[in-house]
């Protein structure tokens, strides 16, 4: 009775981990404020901590490093937003707490996460929770609105595309097992094609392309290529039909063939970009413009991680980006024998380059959550390969 408690908290506790990974994809399915969402995500995994661990806390010299960078963005989130309270106003205060919540996120991971155990029990809840959404967006019963649109829902189907590739490519063995994984890949395709979102789909497929290249010498080329081929051609026929038969909207074939024939100027952000880019060259500030720098623009963001972090806190935000990739390399050149820790970094990378061209900084902050998620399975493996 004792052993299932636990395995119920331990489902509990990486669900609550999803929520924070995936807020939005919670709230299309449950329709409730955002803000409520993540307190009971907060105050949920603060329960379970107090509940469940003894009073003794050992953090290896990899998370209390980790933990020292969380420490340095708390500190210079908190420092624009006092030294920019000019512009402050009630979004941005929603901002700040945004950023509390990634930030408290990636704390409670580095002293909760339970390494490669909850890691598979959060890829059983992802790909659980993506079948749901696909379930819901083909009976009609997801709420759209202003705050979670088909960004969201396909945010969340592009990483089951991501998480079943690596599985099909690495580490895969039976007819029956293949064919299941081949079937699910194609099926998140071709779901996520009708979203509408171009950047979750691609920046997928660019993973599993990524996957191959580094580790072409521990992949069957042969089979890799007929995978590709096969999902490829199904995916086209099934489209095909629908398209031809149902009269299915096209708008993903023509922002695909906008961005194909190289008509950027069209694109929505390219506007937004080149206003926050001139205005960097104009006022140039070695520090930034604030903590809402893109209200200098007439914007509310910049749709882009590393560009508003650069654009609001200039060179402290080039040190946490200098940082990110200090991580990301390191983590990038393990062999293949840390095979949990590589699934989870490509989440995190799949994770990131969404956030580089969608939705806000504060929103961006659950890349930290990501990277923290990512660190406590490589401290896990590194033990168990010993």
């Amino acid at each position: 009775m004792k052993i299932k408690k636990i395995h119920v908290i331990s489902y509990l506790k990486n669900l609550l981990f999803f929520i924070i990974l995936f807020p939005g994809s919670f709230k299309l399915v449950i329709n409730v404020d955002s803000s409520l969402v993540n307190a009971v995500a907060i105050l949920g995994l603060l329960f379970i901590f107090i509940v469940t661990t003894n009073n003794k806390l050992y953090l290896t010299n990899e998370s209390k490093n980790y933990l020292y960078y969380i420490a340095y963005i708390f500190l210079i989130t908190n420092f624009y937003f006092v030294f920019s309270i000019e512009q402050v106003d009630s979004l941005s205060f929603q901002y700040l707490m945004r950023a509390y919540y990634f930030i408290f996120g990636s704390v409670f991971v580095l002293i909760m996460f339970n390494g490669i155990d909850d890691f598979k029990k959060l890829i059983s809840i992802i790909l659980t929770i993506s079948f749901i959404l696909t379930l819901y967006n083909l009976f009609g019963l997801l709420n759209y609105n202003d705050s979670f649109n088909y960004l969201t829902y396909a945010f969340t189907i592009g990483i089951s595309i991501v998480l079943l590739s690596y599985r099909l490519i690495f580490n895969c063995d039976g007819f029956f097992f293949k064919s299941a994984l081949f079937i699910g890949i194609s099926y998140f395709i071709l779901l996520n094609l009708f979203s509408g979102s171009r950047g979750s789909l691609l920046f997928s497929i660019l993973l599993v392309l990524v996957m191959f290249v580094k580790y072409r010498n521990k992949v069957d080329f042969k089979r890799f290529t007929a995978t590709i081929i096969a999902i490829s051609a199904s995916i086209f026929f099934i489209l095909y039909y629908f398209v031809t038969n149902y009269n299915i909207n096209t708008w993903f074939a023509f922002k695909i063939l906008r961005l194909w024939e190289g008509n950027i100027e069209e694109e929505p952000r390219y506007k937004l970009y080149s206003d926050a880019y001139n205005y960097m060259i104009d006022n140039f500030s070695i520090f930034g413009f604030g903590f809402h720098g893109s209200y200098n623009i007439g914007s509310i963001f910049l749709e882009s991680f590393p560009y508003e972090l650069l654009f609001n806190y200039g060179l402290f935000g080039l040190v946490v980006l200098i940082l990110l990739f200090f991580y990301s390399i390191q983590i990038y050149n393990l062999n293949i024998n840390y095979y949990y820790t590589l699934m989870s970094f490509m989440m995190f990378l799949y994770i990131f380059l969404n956030f580089s061209k969608g939705w806000s900084l504060y929103s961006g902050y659950v890349i930290f959550v990501a990277l923290a998620i990512v660190i406590k399975i490589f401290i896990n493996e590194r033990e168990n390969i010993k």
